[in-house]
């Protein structure tokens, strides 16, 4: 089976908004996306959740093992699923077809004419700086860090930060006041978002533009403001022509009330536009929360030097 000719990670902060751009460049011609393969339903050789290349248990090499797998199609994907079906419906799901990243790797494995392989990914983003050492160019969506910890208070998910933190610290460094930070509001859905927000995104604050020339960090927020306009940039750095379903695709989100709310339990809401989501945590978080929110960030949304500025 041919190797794909492009591989694009759509990584970051998971509740960012990775799923509908990796959702939209799936959509060219000739192109799969794999969905999370270095998550807890993808490849069983990934020793762990948020691999950080470098470190004890991922050396630099066991990510180009694995990308080389990947676009030879023989990952191993795991049957584990993250969470138990809540219908019975979705149980017939995962019996017959598997999960969603059982099931993207079997439409795109077995498809001969793939020429790009979008790779959907949140558990990948330590790996986006490392596109120009293996081959990929990466997007980074970052939503603003507000919003961000509003969406995990929404889901009432507890994010791996307090397991992933350690590896980060032994690889990169500790983060200043971290470790106090994870102790106090670690275990809750908002603390954990923010600290997770803070985690991933911290690296880029003050790394040269250089040093990152394969990975495009796009300001949710500035999208919200002009979706097309954000995403043909996108696509021009990614070196694509945007097709007119597409822009007719991205009109039609953008064209969604702005007061539209997510429900609980919602993972994606394709109708919502960019600045609806961006401006949900206004009726979401409380003062005190807010507060939370920007202790653990502090000022790192204004030093993240985006692209599409």
């Amino acid at each position: 089976m041919r190797r794909p000719e492009q591989i694009i990670l759509i990584t970051g902060a998971p509740r960012s908004g990775t799923t509908p751009v990796g959702d939209l460049l799936a959509r060219l011609p000739r192109t799969r996306m794999l969905y999370e393969p270095m998550g807890p339903n993808g490849d069983t050789d990934i020793p762990a959740s948020f691999a950080i290349p470098g470190s004890a248990e991922f050396a630099a090499d066991d990510l180009g093992g694995f990308i080389n797998r990947m676009a030879a199609r023989t990952l191993r994907m795991s049957g584990v699923t993250r969470r138990k079906p809540n219908t019975a419906k979705m149980s017939l799901i995962y019996k017959f077809l598997g999960t969603q990243a059982q099931h993207s790797y079997r439409k795109y494995r077995f498809d001969p004419f793939v020429k790009t392989l979008v790779w959907k990914d949140p558990f990948a983003a330590f790996c986006a700086e490392h596109g120009a050492m293996h081959g990929f160019r990466a997007v980074m969506p970052v939503r603003p860090p507000l919003a961000h910890a509003a969406s995990f208070k929404r889901m009432g998910w507890v994010s791996r930060v307090a397991e992933v933190y350690p590896r980060y610290a032994e690889t990169f460094g500790p983060l200043e006041g971290f470790a106090d930070h994870i102790a106090q509001f670690g275990e809750t859905p908002l603390g954990s978002g923010a600290l997770m927000w803070r985690l991933i995104h911290a690296r880029f604050a003050t790394m040269p533009k250089a040093e990152r020339n394969q990975l495009f960090l796009l300001d949710m927020e500035a999208l919200g403001m002009n979706e097309l306009a954000g995403y043909v940039q996108v696509f021009d750095w990614l070196d694509l022509e945007m097709p007119s379903s597409v822009q007719k695709l991205i009109a039609k989100r953008a064209s969604g009330s702005d007061q539209r709310q997510g429900t609980a339990g919602q993972v994606h809401d394709f109708e919502r536009s960019a600045k609806s989501t961006n401006m949900a945590w206004k009726s979401t978080l409380s003062d005190d929360e807010v507060e939370v929110v920007n202790t653990i960030v502090g000022t790192l949304w204004d030093q993240i030097p985006f692209d599409n500025h």
